[in-house]
């Protein structure tokens, strides 16, 4: 992990919590990601998607408010394939 993560206090946030959730592996499971856990510090910064027909899909199923002012509006619930063109 780059140095710079661990110097920015989100990410650092985000990193840690990340990592005790995946308990060694590669990544944590659906089931070990809690939103009301994550809080209200990150959870603004974070989009949660579900991949679905083997990730062929993917919908938007939590969009963060600070991710949602990015972009202008909130695509939670709504699939990949359904977004605006840029």
């Amino acid at each position: 992990m780059p140095a710079e993560v661990f110097n920015h206090a989100t990410l650092s946030a985000l990193f840690r919590y990340w990592d005790e959730k995946r308990s060694g592996r590669a990544m944590p499971a659906r089931r070990d990601i809690d939103p009301i856990e994550i809080g209200p510090r990150l959870l603004p910064h974070l989009m949660l998607c579900e991949l679905v027909d083997r990730g062929s899909r993917i919908r938007f199923r939590l969009v963060g408010t600070l991710l949602v002012k990015r972009l202008g509006y909130d695509p939670t619930g709504k699939w990949l394939s359904d977004l605006p063109k840029s």
